[in-house]
C-alpha cells in the first residue's frame, strides 16, 4: 500500500485501526487510541488527522526523513503512518 492509498483511505471505518495493528506495535497503538479518546475521536479518525496534518504541514526535513523511513520497506504506507504517528503522538 503507497502512502497516498493508506492517506486516501484513512477515513474508511476501520481502515486505520488495522493498519496501525498491522503495524505490530501495542505501544503505538495504544498511544494513538489514547490520544483519539482526548481528542474525542476514534483511534482511526485521530490517525487520519495526524496524517493529513503531516501531509498539510511538514517542512522538507519531516518529507526527507519520511521517505528514508520508507525506502526499502515491505510495506512503505505502513512504514509511513508509523513514522508520522511516532513523531506526532505525545510520549505515555
Amino acid at each position: 500500500m503507497t502512502l497516498g492509498d493508506l492517506i486516501g483511505r484513512l477515513t474508511e471505518d476501520g481502515v486505520a485501526e488495522e493498519a496501525i495493528a498491522a503495524l505490530g506495535n501495542p505501544s503505538l497503538l495504544s498511544r494513538t487510541t489514547s490520544a483519539g479518546h482526548a481528542a474525542g475521536m476514534s483511534t482511526g479518525a485521530f490517525a487520519a488527522r495526524c496524517v493529513h496534518a503531516f501531509a498539510n504541514t511538514a517542512g522538507d526535513e519531516a518529507w526527507l526523513a519520511l521517505m528514508g523511513r520508507c525506502q526499502g520497506r515491505e510495506d512503505p504506507g505502513l512504514a509511513a503512518l508509523a513514522y508520522i504517528l511516532e513523531t506526532t503522538l505525545p510520549r505515555q
